[in-house]
C-alpha cells in the first residue's frame, strides 16, 4: 500500500475522506489527527504509520514527511468553503451545538459566541465584525482568511493580517 499523508483542511469533507482512506489500512497502520501527536516530528513515526493525516499545515509537516509518501489534499469553492466555516462556528454555541461539539478552545468558543450578536444580512454590521476577529489575532485568520491557501503558502503565514494591505500594495510596484 502507498504511503499517504492527508492534509486535512476543515469544512472541505475531510472527515469522509480520511475515513475512506484510512479504511483501506489497518488500525494499526494510521495515525490520525496528528496535530495531537507528540511525536509526529520523528523520522520511525512516518515508518510505523503508512497512512497519517491531520490539520496541519504543509508548511509545518514537509520536513518531516517522506519522500515516498503521497500528499493528498481536498479543496473547496472558496466561496462554498467560507460559508461553511461560518455555518460551522456559529453552530459550536448555538443552543443546539452544545451537545454536538464536545471540546472546543475558549478562543474558537469566544468567536462563535460573538457571532450570535451579529446580524449578516446586513453587510456593514458583518464586515465590522470580520474586521475586528481578523485583527484579534491568529484563531480569526485561521477561521476566515483564506484557510485553504494558507495549509499550502508559507508567506500568507507569516504575514499578519495589518501587514498584509501593505504588502500587497508594495508587490505591485
Amino acid at each position: 500500500m502507498v504511503p499517504v499523508f492527508f492534509i486535512h483542511i476543515p469544512k472541505t469533507a475531510g472527515t469522509s475522506v480520511n475515513d475512506l482512506l484510512s479504511s483501506l489500512y489497518a488500525p494499526a497502520e494510521t495515525a490520525q489527527h496528528i496535530e495531537l501527536h507528540c511525536e509526529w516530528h520523528k523520522s520511525d513515526f512516518w515508518t510505523r504509520f503508512p497512512f497519517v493525516s491531520g490539520h496541519v499545515a504543509y508548511e509545518v509537516v514537509r520536513q518531516f514527511v517522506p519522500a515516498h509518501f503521497k500528499i493528498v489534499t481536498f479543496l473547496r469553492d472558496p466561496l462554498q468553503h467560507l460559508m461553511s466555516v461560518i455555518r460551522y462556528q456559529y453552530a459550536i454555541t448555538a443552543p443546539e451545538g452544545e451537545d454536538l461539539f464536545g471540546y472546543v478552545s475558549p478562543e474558537l468558543r469566544s468567536i462563535s459566541e460573538r457571532m450570535h450578536e451579529v446580524d449578516f444580512t446586513n453587510p456593514g454590521e458583518f464586515e465590522r465584525w470580520l474586521t475586528n476577529v481578523l485583527a484579534e489575532g491568529q484563531h480569526g485568520l485561521n477561521l476566515f482568511d483564506n484557510m485553504q491557501t494558507r495549509a499550502f503558502c508559507r508567506l500568507l503565514i507569516a504575514i499578519a493580517a495589518s501587514q498584509r494591505q501593505t504588502f500587497m500594495m508594495q508587490s505591485r510596484i
